[in-house]
C-alpha cells in the first residue's frame, strides 16, 4: 500500500510541475515503475509467490537450499495467500483500503502545520509531500531515525510542490518534534511496563522452563 501511496503521491506532482518539466517527466517514470512494480506484486502473489520463484530456480538449475529444505511450508504460505486473495475477497480489500486510508490520513498532518503556519495548501499538494517524505526516510534507512536526511528530503519535496521556501524547514522541524513526542511516549509506556532486556529474557526462560 505504501507503493500505492507513493504513485498517488507522483500523480499529484506531475499535476502540480506544470512549469517544471524536469520535475514532470521524473514523477511520471516514478508513478510508471510504482504501477509496474504494484503490478508485478500482485502477479507473484496471485500465481504463488514462492512457486514461482522455485520453478525459476529449478529452470534454472539452481539449488536454493534455503527453499528446497522449506518447500512444503513455502507452498502453504502460498495456498494461504491465494485463499486470501480469491476466497476472503471482502476482507483483502477491507484491510487494503484500511491501510492506504491511514496513509491518506497522515496528509492531514500537513495541512494542519499549513494552517498553523498561516501558509494553506491544497490537498494535492499535502498528499505530494506525505508521499514523498516516505520516500526520504526510507533513503535513509541505514542513518537512525533518517536524521538530516528526512530533514533534507521534506524542505526539497516541500520546495518541488511550489510552497514558500520557510515552510519545507519549519515544518521538518515541526514533524522532527513530533517524531520525538512519540518516541518519548513509547518509552515512557515501557518504562511504566517495566519492561527491560533482563526482564524479558526472564520472562522467555520462564516460559521455555514451563514448556519443558
Amino acid at each position: 500500500m505504501q507503493v500505492t501511496f507513493i504513485a498517488l503521491g507522483a500523480a499529484a506532482f506531475v499535476h502540480l510541475a506544470g512549469g517544471q518539466p524536469g520535475v514532470k517527466t521524473g514523477m511520471a517514470i516514478v508513478l510508471a515503475l510504482s504501477l509496474a512494480f504494484i503490478g508485478t506484486l500482485f502477479y507473484l502473489q496471485t500465481h504463488g509467490m514462492f512457486s514461482l520463484i522455485l520453478k525459476g530456480a529449478r529452470a534454472f538449475r539452481l539449488h536454493l537450499r534455503v527453499l528446497e529444505s522449506r518447500v512444503d511450508k513455502l507452498v502453504r504460505i502460498d495456498r494461504q495467500v491465494l485463499d486470501f486473495y480469491w476466497k476472503d475477497r471482502r476482507h483483502f480489500l477491507l484491510s487494503a483500503g484500511a491501510y492506504l486510508g491511514a496513509w491518506l490520513l497522515d496528509t492531514f498532518d500537513v495541512f494542519l502545520v499549513a494552517w498553523l503556519l498561516g501558509m494553506p495548501i491544497d490537498w494535492l499538494q499535502a498528499l505530494g509531500i506525505e508521499a514523498f517524505i516516505g520516500v526520504a526516510r526510507l533513503l535513509g534507512f541505514l542513518v537512525p531515525g533518517s536524521l538530516g536526511i528526512q530533514e533534507t528530503g521534506i524542505t526539497l519535496v516541500c520546495h518541488l510542490a511550489g510552497l514558500r521556501p520557510e515552510f519545507g524547514p519549519a515544518y521538518a522541524v515541526i514533524r522532527r518534534g513530533r517524531d520525538l513526542m512519540f518516541a518519548a511516549l513509547g518509552w515512557f509506556l515501557l518504562y511504566r511496563e517495566e519492561a527491560s532486556f533482563t526482564a524479558l529474557r526472564e520472562h522467555v526462560t520462564e516460559e521455555a522452563q514451563r514448556e519443558l
